[in-house]
């Protein structure tokens, strides 16, 4: 009966409470998604389930940014009488619990990082939600220099510290972190760009390099030939295409519908076993 009498009440409050401005692009579908959600979150949080409510409420938030992709609209929403980006901190809080709790009582399931890689999800979440605030995007970056991201980490920590508005505390911790881990950035940075800088001239180089397709019957398939082979102090012949030195033993045998199908790629095993090799 309590039960009944709770869900009730707070069906009531979210059908009082919700707020979905017109929009020419909502779906409809995903809004009664969150506000299923929303209330299945507040049963889960009011009996306890930390975990379920935790569930539930990010749940509701994403089925809610999945309405419409309109920043406008998506301020105007509300679940319960709450704007989205409190429900999702809402959903926040419960996993900071969730975390402290697993951190004291390690379950030995690797959990503490599962929470925490759930946990980085929804700081990139309130980033959509509050836009203007360095708060989420220097959590972020918290996150990823523990994963020694160093480079993403100075872009977040960046963004973060010349946002034009926002907490001035939060940005020049963004600063501070940024300098504490700027050698180590400095140097995968150097990593980077030598790799990169290995990785280009490689594919300058085998850009230069022939491709040469030729049929094996056994299907399409293609090689590049050797350096040795396509240096300048081989012979002339060493200069023909393979196919077309088939070719050629073929009309030399006076088969010149053996020597058609090298030169046009659709040669047969028996043309292959007759003039390959030759």
């Amino acid at each position: 009966m309590k039960t009944a009498l709770f869900t009730s009440a707070i069906t009531s409050l979210l059908l009082a409470g919700s707020c979905f401005a017109a929009s020419p692009v909502t779906n409809r579908s995903s809004l009664n998604e969150a506000e299923s959600e929303y209330v299945r979150a507040r049963k889960a949080e009011a009996d306890g389930l930390l975990e379920g409510a935790r569930n539930a409420y990010f749940n509701a938030v994403g089925y809610a940014l999945q309405a419409s992709p309109d920043e406008a609209f998506r301020r105007s929403m509300t679940l319960g009488g709450e704007p989205l980006s409190n429900v999702a901190r809402r959903a926040l809080a419960l996993q900071k619990q969730l975390l402290d709790k697993e951190i004291a009582a390690p379950s030995g399931k690797m959990a503490v990082r599962s929470l925490t890689g759930e946990m980085q999800r929804m700081y990139k979440t309130m980033q959509v939600l509050e836009p203007e605030n360095p708060t989420w995007i220097y959590l972020d970056a918290v996150m990823v220099a523990n994963q020694r991201n160093y480079i993403k980490a100075t872009g977040l920590l960046r963004r973060c510290s010349n946002m034009p508005s926002g907490s001035s505390e939060v940005k020049n911790k963004a600063r501070v972190l940024m300098a504490h881990i700027k050698p180590a950035y400095e140097q995968q940075r150097a990593w980077f760009d030598e790799d990169l800088k290995k990785l280009r001239a490689a594919e300058k180089e085998w850009a230069k390099r022939p491709v040469q397709w030729v049929d094996f019957s056994s299907g399409n398939s293609f090689y590049t030939p050797s350096e040795s082979s396509s240096s300048g102090g081989e012979s002339s012949s060493s200069a023909v295409p393979s196919w077309e030195r088939q070719a050629q033993n073929a009309e030399r045998n006076g088969d010149y519908a053996a020597a058609d199908r090298f030169r046009s790629g659709s040669s047969s095993m028996s043309d292959g076993q007759k003039y390959w090799g030759n």
